[in-house]
């Protein structure tokens, strides 16, 4: 679903949203859900991808999928709110680097303000 509406409004979004130093929030879904658009000027390159909030697991982790719009990849994340640590695709844990993108990701995950 998130990719059938990314794909409808990336266009308008990049004509119409100002440059951004911070990721763009759009609503989702019918209950609430958020997806968070990284465009060229947040993204710091060329690509426009999405970060969703997918479920926390028993622990309290959270897990994020990130969506390149280039090439329709999907990657996920698993973020540790309370060690501020951070696993990509089953890795290993490394602490979240907030000069980086990760920090958004985190910040996302963690229902943290994005300014």
């Amino acid at each position: 679903m998130l990719r059938k509406l990314a794909l409808s409004v990336v266009g308008a979004l990049s004509l119409a949203a100002p440059v951004a130093a911070v990721p763009i929030q759009i609503p989702v879904g019918l209950e609430g859900q958020t997806a968070w658009m990284f465009s060229p000027q947040t993204a710091g390159g060329e690509e426009t991808y999405f970060v969703e909030v997918i479920r926390q697991d028993s622990e309290g982790d959270i897990l994020i999928e990130l969506t390149d719009m280039t090439d329709r990849r999907l990657s996920y994340a698993w973020i540790d709110c309370d060690q501020d640590l951070i696993s990509y695709n089953g890795g290993e844990w490394s602490y979240v680097d907030h000069r980086k993108h990760e920090g958004w990701y985190s910040d996302i995950a963690c229902n943290r303000p994005l300014n």
